[in-house]
C-alpha cells in the first residue's frame, strides 16, 4: 500500500461546493479503487494499492486549469505504508485535526463515509462501528452516534440526505439525473407528500416522475442520514471551510 499528499503550494484547490465537487469527481474518476481518499482545500491525501504520484499531479494541474484562477504550484510527498489501517485513520481524521469540522461524517469530500456505508460507492469497512470509534479517537474526539434517520422526515430532510450522499449542490438537485430520481423515489418510500406536490418540489415533469427509479439499498442510507446535522445539503456558493481553515 502506498499514501501520496499533495499539497499547494499557495492558495487553495478549491473555494466553492461546485469546485470541491469537481474535483472529486476528478479524483474519483482517476482512482476509482483507491483504498482511501481525502480532499481538503489545499492539499489530496490518497492511499491506493499502486504508487501513482504522475496521475495525481495530472488531475491536480487540470482542475487548477479549469479554475482560470492560479492556484500555484502543488508538491507531493509518496511513502510506503508499512501500516496502513493506522494511515486511513489519520486520512479520516484529517479534517477534524485540521480545524473543518467536528465529527469525520460531516465532511464531505472523504471516502469515509463509503467505508462507513452511509452513502453509495466506495468499499464499506467490515465493522462501521469500530471504524468510527477509531477514526474519531484519531481526530481526539468522543465517538459520535451513528447515523439513526428520523421517524417523521419532510420532504425538505430527503432533500438534503439525497444532496449530502450525492454530493450534488441544492442549486442543482432539481436538474434531471441519479440524485433527482433517488430524491423522488426516497420522498415517496419514506413521507406522506402528494405527487403533486412531490412534482413542483422537485421539477419533475409527468415523465421524469413515472420513470424515476433507485436501488432499495440507496433509499435505506438515505433514510439514515435525514435530519443528522452532519449531513445537510450543499448550499452553493462559498463552502463552510474557509472559516474554519487553519495551517497544518
Amino acid at each position: 500500500m502506498h499514501q501520496t499528499h499533495a499539497t499547494a503550494r499557495s492558495g487553495l484547490l478549491f473555494e466553492t461546493w461546485e469546485e470541491a465537487n469537481a474535483l472529486w469527481r476528478g479524483m474519483r474518476r482517476a482512482f476509482p479503487h483507491a483504498h482511501a481518499l481525502c480532499v481538503l482545500p489545499d492539499r489530496v491525501l490518497l492511499i491506493d494499492e499502486v504508487k501513482q504520484p504522475g496521475r495525481l499531479a495530472r488531475i491536480l494541474i487540470a482542475h487548477t486549469r479549469s479554475l482560470r484562477r492560479p492556484h500555484g504550484s502543488t508538491e507531493l510527498a509518496h511513502r510506503a505504508l508499512p501500516r496502513p489501517r493506522q494511515a486511513a485513520l489519520a486520512l479520516y481524521a484529517a479534517p477534524c485535526r485540521r480545524g473543518l469540522v467536528r465529527d469525520p461524517l460531516a465532511w464531505t469530500w472523504s471516502s469515509y463515509r463509503e467505508a462507513m456505508g452511509v452513502v453509495p460507492g466506495g468499499r464499506v469497512n467490515s465493522d462501521p462501528e469500530e471504524l468510527h470509534h477509531d477514526t474519531c479517537r484519531a481526530a481526539g474526539l468522543t465517538s459520535s452516534q451513528m447515523p439513526l434517520g428520523l421517524r417523521f422526515p419532510s420532504l425538505q430532510h430527503v432533500r438534503d440526505a439525497v444532496s449530502a450522499a450525492s454530493r450534488t449542490p441544492l442549486s442543482r438537485m432539481h436538474r434531471p439525473g441519479p440524485h433527482r430520481a433517488l430524491w423522488i423515489c426516497a420522498a415517496r418510500k419514506l413521507t406522506q407528500v402528494p405527487e403533486a406536490e412531490l412534482m413542483a418540489a422537485t421539477g419533475a415533469g409527468p415523465l421524469a416522475m413515472a420513470q424515476a427509479c433507485a436501488e432499495p439499498g440507496a433509499i435505506q442510507q438515505i433514510a439514515a442520514l435525514m435530519g443528522d446535522p452532519r449531513f445537510p445539503g450543499l448550499a452553493s456558493g462559498k463552502g463552510p471551510w474557509l472559516a474554519g481553515r487553519r495551517a497544518a
